[in-house]
């Protein structure tokens, strides 16, 4: 039943956020591209929908409209079903389009305050400068892998087993013996794929040594099985850096605005929670700047071309995501 109301109210409040988009009472008969029933659906919310699919050249948004509005016809006569069943009376489908109402009315202002702002070329061949090891300095890693959920004392007789030369093949043997479950895999990666602790171990491996990398509860070996170097130059890393900046920015405005209506907001915790006292606000979170593009068609010819692996700004990303 759960699952049910979810269903409805997705398709209750697309149909609602999509109505606003092209409500007209007077429409043209061009501007009416399907009907259920009674009810018209028209090329604004299909041109709505389409939207939210991202860029598409002509061929594939002519394909992409026909499915669109396949899938907006069953959601109508979904709808239709719904209301005549008062569905949209039932006490917790309304709370559940009130809750979804709130978010995207709290989502709709933090974007709009915290517009795009295009670095400057300066910031673009600062940050270019400050990460060598993802530009200049890059390197492409083949690496061998091991991870294995260990408590700390068999942490300890695993650094023991370590002190003496092994091979991946040995020290698997080894967590057999100790009845110690694990995984392994071989992966090749660039490095802005890795997290900038991971990747500060590994830069520091020569070919065939073997590093480890530690937690409360697991261990992770990795072995350099090679590497070599792809640097990525100014020209190359430009977009990728100007789309991470980008994103930057707009958090820092987004959080910048939060803490303007927090100090203009008189906020009081009360019962259970009077304790709690003016906390930061989860409304941010819920409303994160748009993750930054992936490598782009000409980006990956021109990568292509070089013979180096293309440089993902979502990867940039994710590797920078420690480093301030």
């Amino acid at each position: 039943m759960f699952k049910h109301y979810r269903l409805m109210t997705a398709l209750l409040v697309s149909v609602a956020v999509a109505g606003c988009s092209g409500g007209e009472k007077a429409k043209t008969e061009s501007q009416v591209v399907a009907k259920v029933n009674d009810v018209e659906i028209t090329v604004h919310q299909l041109n709505f929908a389409l939207q939210r699919m991202g860029p598409m050249n002509e061929a594939q948004s002519k394909e992409a409209s026909k499915k669109v509005l396949r899938a907006l016809v069953e959601q109508e006569m979904l709808v239709q079903k719904a209301v005549a069943a008062k569905l949209d009376r039932d006490p917790q489908v309304v709370q559940a389009l009130e809750f979804s109402r709130r978010q995207l009315l709290a989502q709709t202002y933090m974007s709009r305050q915290a517009k795009e702002q295009k670095p400057s070329e300066k910031e673009v061949l600062a940050y270019y400068k400050q990460h060598p090891e993802f530009f200049e300095q890059r390197r492409v890693y083949r690496l061998q892998e091991l991870t294995a959920q260990m408590k700390p004392e068999q942490q300890t007789d695993l650094q023991k087993v370590l002190e003496k030369p092994k091979s991946m093949e040995q020290i698997a043997q080894w967590l057999k013996s100790q009845n110690i479950k694990y995984k392994g895999a071989n992966s090749v990666r660039a490095a802005e794929q890795m997290p900038p602790e991971y990747l500060n171990r590994i830069s520091k491996l020569q070919d065939g040594q073997i590093g480890s990398l530690r937690s409360n509860d697991s261990v992770m070996l990795v072995r350099m099985l090679g590497s070599q170097p792809q640097a990525v130059n100014e020209a190359q890393a430009k977009p990728a850096i100007e789309r991470l900046l980008a994103n930057q920015k707009r958090t820092e405005l987004a959080n910048a605005e939060l803490k303007r209506v927090q100090s203009e907001s008189k906020v009081a915790y009360l019962g259970a929670f009077s304790d709690l006292g003016k906390e930061i606000s989860t409304v941010a979170q819920s409303a994160p700047p748009p993750p930054a593009a992936a490598t782009t068609e000409s980006e990956k010819l021109e990568a292509e071309k070089s013979g180096a692996q293309p440089l993902s700004t979502e990867s940039l990303s994710k590797g920078l995501s420690g480093l301030k």
